[in-house]
């Protein structure tokens, strides 16, 4: 192909017509331009359809992570959820020797409670891509930071507070060397305990510090966590069929 062009180019300088040459000449300039566009645009098209398919990816991966969760909280519901009632009968003090005689899950209810871990993969994932990080246009993108941003903070916040509480109650009873601490650490049934639990307005009062942090806070934001996530998970759903 140059050398026919060359052909052309010599002729045209022959016959003595520059003007003919000029154009031809010009001509080529603008198709070798077209060309680079073209091809330009062919790379960035490429480029695009990787980020979509990459993104797409991450957002299995959130989708994946938020259905695990999800049936993590709802077992931690499944649990928890029954147990409240113990609380509230002691914090309103309705209550009584015999109930807690024969209430098995009386003796620890605020002496432990189920460790849970959420899942960040996803959302790890997209912070590492700055990309999507900094995405302002993607409604769905903005949301899921919105999302992560609040609950991380919230439920570490809480969990962070119960895990206190937690540790405070033990090394309160321990130190104050009641003679009941080593049957309830073993799990054993003690009238005393039982007495502590009646007699000390302390029992209730940690009760209900335990019950507001878990129950008022924890829980509820485990629950709206759960809410959100359902609707996160329908939202990449509908993306995704795109």
């Amino acid at each position: 192909m140059i050398p026919v062009f060359k052909k052309i180019r010599k002729k045209m300088a022959d016959d003595n017509r520059p003007i003919k040459y000029l154009r031809y000449a010009t001509g080529e300039v603008i198709l070798v331009v077209i060309g680079i566009l073209i091809a330009l645009q062919i790379n960035n098209w490429n480029e695009d359809r990787k980020a979509v398919i990459y993104q797409n990816n991450i957002l299995q991966v959130i989708q994946s992570d938020l259905e695990e969760d999800i049936i993590v909280i709802d077992g931690l519901l499944a649990i928890m959820e029954p147990k409240e009632k113990y609380f509230l009968k002691i914090a309103n003090k309705t209550m009584t020797r015999e109930d807690y005689k024969n209430c098995k899950e009386c003796d620890r209810i605020i002496s432990g409670f189920p460790d849970i871990s959420l899942q960040k993969r996803g959302f790890n994932l997209l912070l590492e891509n700055v990309q999507f990080k900094n995405d302002k246009e993607d409604q769905l993108l903005k949301s899921i930071h919105l999302f992560y941003s609040y609950y991380n903070t919230e439920i570490g916040v809480d969990i962070t507070e119960v895990t206190h509480l937690f540790n405070v109650n033990y090394d309160y009873w321990i130190n104050k060397e009641y003679e009941w601490v080593g049957d309830f650490l073993l799990s054993i049934k003690n009238e005393k305990f039982i007495d502590y639990t009646f007699s000390s307005g302390d029992y209730r009062n940690r009760v209900i510090n335990f019950y507001t942090s878990f129950y008022l806070n924890y829980i509820q934001h485990l629950k709206g966590y759960r809410k959100e996530a359902k609707v996160l998970i329908e939202q990449i759903d509908q993306k995704l069929k795109k």
